[in-house]
């Protein structure tokens, strides 16, 4: 049944889900957004540049981004999936799981398809983690008494 569905009504489809659907044109270089995925950003206006979404990618990941949906496309991958920052319309960054699949239309032309969830809440309580953990090695390896586990609980 799904292998009939146009882009524009999986798209459809998708919307009634949580996450945020896009399309990759390879050829026209262009990303179609779907409503939810422009709400997630804060962005008006469905349809990016390949270039667009760049800019919008935190300038410590952009290149990296860059040569590995390169990658994925010149060798013909048939999943993509990562991890991105991507900067909100109101001035933040949020981080995004992007996980796609390769697909080919009829007319023969290879696109991108994705879904993309918020993961910044999950991030940010990894990084609080991450932080408390190494406070806590640093008290013990630092600290002139003995300090004693009990438990691991």
């Amino acid at each position: 049944m799904f292998e009939t569905l146009t882009p524009k009504e999986l798209f459809g489809l998708l919307e009634t889900g949580t996450d945020g659907t896009w399309l990759l044109l390879i050829e026209d270089e262009e990303i179609h957004w779907s409503t939810k995925m422009c709400q997630t950003l804060g962005y008006e206006g469905q349809v990016r540049s390949i270039d667009e979404v760049l800019a919008l990618i935190h300038p410590d990941d952009r290149s990296w981004h860059q040569k590995t949906i390169g990658e994925a496309i010149g060798n013909q991958q048939t999943q993509y999936q990562v991890e991105a920052r991507m900067l909100h319309q109101d001035g933040h960054y949020i981080t995004l799981a992007v996980r796609g699949a390769f697909l080919k239309l009829e007319d023969g032309r290879r696109v991108l398809f994705g879904l993309t969830a918020d993961v910044s809440a999950v991030r940010d309580a990894r990084l609080r983690l991450e932080r408390s953990e190494r406070r806590f090695r640093a008290f013990v390896e630092n600290c002139p008494a003995s300090v004693f586990i009990k438990t691991l609980d």
